[in-house]
This record gives C-alpha cells, sequence and structure tokens, in this order.
C-alpha cells in the first residue's frame, strides 16, 4: 500500500514523500518535487514488487541520509515522546542533533557515507561553537555519534536500506567520571535572590520547582495547567525521558506561587513566553542569574543533581532518590552516595563534640 506526504524543505520549497510498503517487502521511499511523480512512482513500484520484479538491493545508492532523517523524525520520532530536543525550521520538525548531521551530509547518497566521512564529520561538529561560545564536551560529541547509530540502526533493521551501521565502528570519546556539581548553601541563597530580582517573572519559581522536585528543564517547560492538580498539591509528567509516568510532589511556596500564577494566565503552560503559545525561553535570564550570584560552572540540569545531593545529604536512601529523580534503576543515583555518607560522618562528628563530653582520645 502506498502512502503519499509532503514536507516543507529548508527552501521553503514543498516535497513530495511517497512511501511504499506491502506485506513480507522491506518498505521503499523517494521524494519528488510534484505529487503527480510521487504518485506515479508509487504505483510503478507497488506493481513491480506485486510482480516480484522490484530490486531492493541498491537502496543504499538511492536514499540521501536528509531523507533518512525527515523519514525518521516524520514516522519515528512522535512515537518516542514529547520530550526530545525539537529543532523547528519552517515547520520540519527534526531533532537537534540529527539536523547538524544533516546540515553537514545530509546531500550525500547512503551508500557513500563510510566510517572516515562520519569521523572527519565529528571533528566538524566539535568546532562549531555553541550559544556561549564554549568548546563542545567529549560527552555532548558522544551524545551526537549516540543519535546517528540509533539512526542507522532504525535503516538497518526496519526500512532495510543499507546492510551495516557504519557507526557501529566509530569508537566514542572517552569521558571522566561524572562530578557532582550541587549548590552550596550561600550560592543557593545567591541565586534566589537574584533570581527573584529577575525581569523573568517566571524564573525564580522555575528554578524552586526544579530544585524541591528534581524534575528536568524540558519536564517543567512543558508543563500544562492540565497537568497540575492544586488541590492535591502534585503534578504529573506523562511523558518523560524514560517513558514513564512521574508525579512532582508541590510543596509549601511553591504551590502558593503556582496558584497565584493560574489567576493571571490564560495560557495552557504554566511558563509561557509572551504570546502564550509556548514555553518561556529562560537562557538569558538563567545565565544572567548565575553571573549575578557568581555562580560558576554550573548548568540548570545541575539543580536536578541538587535536589539528589540535598536528599542524600538529609537521609535519603539511593532508591527514595531514584524515585523522586525517576530513574528506572539504582546506578545513576550512585553518585550521590559518598554525600549522604560524609554527611552522617558530620552529624555524628557534631554530636560528639558538642553532646557527649568525652575525650578524643577515647574514640
Amino acid at each position: 500500500m502506498a502512502t503519499i506526504n509532503s514536507r516543507v524543505n529548508n527552501k521553503g520549497k514543498t516535497v513530495w514523500y511517497a512511501r511504499v510498503r506491502i506485506k513480507g517487502t522491506p518498505s521503499v521511499m523517494k521524494s519528488f518535487p510534484l505529487k503527480r511523480m510521487a504518485e506515479e512512482w508509487a504505483n510503478k513500484i507497488e506493481t513491480k514488487i506485486k510482480l516480484g520484479e522490484y530490486d531492493d538491493k541498491q537502496e543504499a545508492t538511492k536514499h540521501t541520509l536528509a531523507e533518512l532523517i525527515d523519514y525518521y523524525s516524520e514516522y519515528v520520532l512522535p512515537n518516542k515522546g514529547k520530550n526530545s530536543s525539537v529543532y523547528i525550521n519552517k515547520g520540519q520538525k527534526v531533532p537537534h542533533l540529527l539536523q547538524v548531521w544533516k546540515d553537514l551530509i545530509g546531500n550525500y547518497l547512503l551508500s557513500r557515507i563510510n566510517v572516515k566521512t562520519i569521523r572527519d564529520t565529528i571533528n566538524k561538529i566539535a568546532e562549531i561553537p555553541t550559544p556561549h561560545n564554549k568548546a563542545k564536551t567529549k560527552s555532548t560529541l558522544n551524545h551526537y555519534i549516540a543519535a546517528l547509530s540509533a539512526l542507522y540502526t532504525y535503516a538497518v533493521k526496519e526500512l532495510q536500506w543499507i546492510d551495516k551501521n557504519p557507526v557501529a565502528n566509530i569508537k566514542k570519546f572517552p569521558q571522566p567520571k561524572g562530578v557532582v556539581r550541587y549548590l552550596t548553601n550561600e550560592e543557593r541563597e545567591a541565586l534566589f535572590e537574584n533570581a527573584k530580582r529577575s525581569e523573568n517573572q517566571y524564573l525564580y519559581p522555575i528554578i524552586l520547582l526544579a530544585l524541591t522536585t528534581g524534575a528536568r528543564k524540558n519536564e517543567i517547560l512543558t508543563l500544562q495547567w492540565k497537568d497540575v492538580d492544586l488541590d492535591k498539591s502534585q503534578a504529573t509528567l506523562e511523558d518523560t525521558k524514560n517513558g514513564e509516568r512521574r508525579t512532582l510532589p508541590l510543596y509549601g511556596k511553591i504551590c502558593d506561587m503556582l496558584k497565584d500564577m493560574k489567576e493571571k494566565t490564560q495560557s495552557k503552560y504554566l511558563f509561557p513566553n509572551r504570546k502564550g503559545n509556548v514555553p518561556i525561553n529562560l537562557d538569558k535570564s538563567w545565565y544572567k542569574a548565575l553571573n549575578q550570584s557568581n555562580i560558576e560552572n554550573f548548568r540548570f540540569h545541575d539543580l536536578r543533581h541538587t535536589c539528589a545531593s540535598y536528599l542524600a545529604m538529609n537521609g535519603a536512601s539511593a532508591s527514595e532518590i531514584a524515585d523522586v529523580l525517576g530513574h528506572k534503576s539504582l546506578q545513576m543515583v550512585k553518585r550521590y552516595a559518598h554525600l549522604s555518607n560524609e554527611h552522617k560522618k558530620s552529624v555524628v562528628a557534631n554530636m560528639v563534640d558538642n553532646f557527649i563530653n568525652i575525650d578524643n582520645k577515647d574514640l
């Protein structure tokens, strides 16, 4: 059965995609400038497949990487959840990481992309400046590699456009063990004060929500009022990174702030832009508050680490921390174990020094 869809490319022109898929055979897709051409090709290919006359061994020579990315973005990613980072360009929705690959080598036929091509492109990606003119980390570059690998895996197993995944031969960059960066008491107080004075009225409640729930930035910014139950003091994340539903407890001041905000907005989002149609862009006000607070080497995601660190230092178990953060396993929360141990030692030491009148040599 053939399906015909249209999309607007980077030049603003409409491109028609014809996809033919018959049970028992791999799907076939091709793009055309006109709908009529797409329909004629689809009918022709469908007939050849039914008659057993279609040769599908050369699919890699017929499709470009851009076609694969567009197809993957159109038919696969929408089923993977709304919290993927999305790059919007003239109506096209392509994950940011894949958009960069598309920009650099999207016009290459799949048959012409090999290990060397991918390595050379990774080097080019590494040279692209970040929004704040910082060098890309090895972890970030590994994310680019992983995104391309997932794309190729789909092309091999589902579309059968290629025989093997060339990214499998790309060695990822070695990464140092993650260092937990969390706010000290002084940093937290300074950040709160500057966030309250920010021109962005949502900065303080967003930071407070991130710090008290451990929710990710995108999870918070895409929250809608339908997801919030102020009577029960909770918000529900229907679509999270790990694909599971998660409830965020809303305690104390944050709940009062949200009640006040709800009375003053007509947007479906908790934290909308000025037009109210999309979530607010937080970057400018966030970095300004960090600079005013003299906080260095700190990302918004580190608020999540701060939440987990505070939980550990207040005696929460690994399983409890995992439950709050929404981790499926305890592996990701092991990094906070030492904070719990150090805090226990400091509590005991404080007790000995202040309440138990014994000489240290007796310990």
